[in-house]
């Protein structure tokens, strides 16, 4: 068999020092596998509790409308960002807090090797 290994980018941003922002951040794409519903509601048990941290959910997918429903029945719109797909993803990710993930099953998490 043929391996072709998953490539990570090995200009990375320099790690920020310092304070980051308050804000938890995963990217994925929307889909059932990735088990986002219930990274929401982890979320919104701990909203109260940390008022100044934010979640942001990168990635598109077959989800997104039942996510955003979700956001707005628990009243979270403010606090629990979709902004879709990010081209400058490593940018986007570097100032954060730290970046979760909530998939039910991986073999390894490209995602996570990245963050």
């Amino acid at each position: 068999g043929v391996i072709i290994p998953n490539p990570i980018n090995g200009k990375l941003p320099p790690p920020i020092e310092g304070k980051r922002e308050k804000t938890i951040v995963t990217a994925c794409r929307l889909h059932p596998q990735k088990n986002l519903p219930m990274m929401i509601n982890a979320f919104s048990m701990l909203a109260d509790e940390f008022p100044a941290y934010k979640l942001v959910i990168y990635g598109q997918g077959v989800l997104e409308d039942e996510l955003r429903a979700q956001i707005k029945s628990l009243n979270l719109e403010n606090r629990i960002l979709l902004p879709g797909f990010a081209s400058n993803i490593l940018e986007k990710v570097a100032p954060c807090s730290m970046f979760v993930s909530s998939s039910d099953f991986e073999g390894i998490s490209n995602s996570m090797l990245e963050a």
